[in-house]
């Protein structure tokens, strides 16, 4: 199969509210439609997580992400728009998206990617998917395909056959907050 016919059965599995398991900007992640609440509904249970564990959504370009904050500083804006590493980043209040998909406190964690495959996916799907990493809770995260538990493998619906044999470790991203005057606050790097 090519490039672009597994972007089009990508995105295609993701709107028929399938869990998908996929080369994300960074590792290889568990997604879904993050406005599809049965979709998210059955993530959680794929991965054993709680409702509590918040996730990560993403999206492919700064408009795209307009459409689920309420509010982005402009200091903020300008360091999405240069910024080349992924960098997840905590926003105080959601919109446009099912409670499920969001932390109790309203708040979301969304990651603009640049990873040309991930990009085009999202935009070829048009909306935000879910990105949490490819194990079970609580087990080690896999850096490559190759880690990535055959449980795992056999919960999800789709697996994306693209980037398989890849030797190299992926990294989590960058996690972050930012403070009223736009600062940036690192949790995780």
């Amino acid at each position: 199969m090519n490039y672009d016919a597994i972007i089009k059965e990508t995105a295609a599995a993701i709107s028929q509210g399938n869990i998908i398991l996929y080369p994300s900007d960074t590792i290889w992640g568990m997604g879904c439609d993050a406005k599809n609440e049965q979709a998210v509904q059955r993530l959680f249970a794929v991965k054993e997580l709680e409702k509590e564990d918040p996730l990560i959504l993403l999206v492919s370009t700064i408009d795209m992400l307009k459409e689920y904050i309420v509010d982005i500083h402009p200091r903020i804006e300008t360091l999405l728009f240069y910024n080349s590493r992924p960098l997840s980043l905590i926003y105080e209040q959601a919109k446009n998206l099912p409670l499920i998909s969001i932390s109790t406190d309203l708040s979301v964690a969304i990651r603009v990617v640049q990873e040309p495959f991930c990009k085009a996916v999202i935009e070829e799907f048009g909306g935000p998917v879910t990105c949490v990493s490819a194990n079970i809770s609580n087990q080690e995260i896999p850096t490559r395909f190759e880690e990535i538990s055959e449980l795992v493998k056999e919960r999800v619906d789709y697996i994306v056959p693209y980037r398989q044999n890849e030797k190299k470790q992926c990294l989590s991203s960058v996690l972050a907050t930012y403070s009223d005057e736009g600062e940036l606050i690192v949790l995780r790097s």
